[in-house]
């Protein structure tokens, strides 16, 4: 059974870490190993983030099945100022072992149900922008270089962000 809930204290190893195997997993052929291998680098420093986030209150939302994380979703007023006020899904990661199993719909149905929203994917992520389109969002023309991937992301929204 797959318990979908809020990330607790004392979490931020086990989330930071599926983070990680989920970045490994769905960027291995759209991205560098190098550059994947600088992004675990900066484990402490995720995990310090993390741990602040749920201090204050703005856990993410896990996935969990027999106590290992799969899972993880995060959203919040959107860093765009052409659409704020708004919702932006910051992220949402499965593990690639549950894709296709309805976690990923899980998971963005409690981090922000079918409100309007708006978030950002690496172009060319077909997995990714599949998803999206399936559930309402919809590339709204923006689109700005991934610093990290060298590689376009683009915004997509749903409804009015």
């Amino acid at each position: 059974m797959i318990e979908i809930r809020l990330a607790g204290a004392g979490e931020t190893a086990a989330l930071v870490d599926c983070h990680l195997a989920c970045w490994r997993e769905a960027y291995r052929d759209h991205t560098s190993q190098a550059y994947l291998a600088s992004v675990a680098r900066g484990r402490s420093d995720r995990i310090a983030y993390w741990t602040t986030k749920i201090d204050n209150g703005t856990a993410p939302w896990l996935a969990v099945a027999d106590g290992e994380v799969i899972g993880l979703a995060h959203a919040g007023p959107t860093e765009d100022a052409d659409l704020s006020p708004g919702l932006e899904l910051f992220m949402i990661y499965v593990r690639a072992a549950h894709w296709g199993t309805g976690v990923g719909h899980r998971l963005l149905e409690a981090t922000i149900g079918d409100r309007p929203a708006s978030l950002w994917v690496l172009a060319g992520n077909e997995r990714a922008v599949t998803f999206y389109l399936r559930h309402g969002f919809r590339p709204d023309g923006a689109e700005k270089l991934h610093a990290g991937f060298r590689r376009p992301i683009i915004r997509m929204v749903r409804g009015s962000s």
